[in-house]
């Protein structure tokens, strides 16, 4: 990793802790770890973060667009902006037992120290 990124450091957290306790918060096997892969690939930063789902639950990506109260919901909308203000984008997909999160950014920049 780099000493710096061209990242907004509120971003960077705020990307993190909403990826992070999103995985966590919904881990349905909670004996399997959620996994989480950050690195930098040519120009671009990535965050891979993968959690255990019950695959029987059928409505997954409708629970997953809802906008709850209280500021909780929000999270994969603050994922989304933030990937697109660095020229990226955010993914959400279920393989297996498995939801991912993937997550691009463009490293190419002026870094925010």
């Amino acid at each position: 990793m780099p000493k710096t990124l061209p990242i907004r450091k509120t971003h960077l957290v705020s990307l993190l802790t909403n990826i992070i306790d999103n995985a966590i918060e919904n881990n349905f096997h909670k004996d399997i770890p959620v996994k989480v892969s950050i690195k930098i690939h040519n120009d671009y930063f990535r965050i891979i973060v993968k959690n255990s789902i019950d695959v029987n639950k059928s409505n997954f990506f409708k629970e997953l667009k809802t906008n709850k109260s209280r500021g909780h919901g929000y999270g994969t909308r603050i994922i989304k902006s933030i990937a697109e203000k660095y020229n990226g984008y955010a993914d959400f997909l279920i393989e297996s037992d498995q939801f991912i999160c993937d997550v691009i950014l463009s490293i190419k920049g002026e870094t925010d120290a």
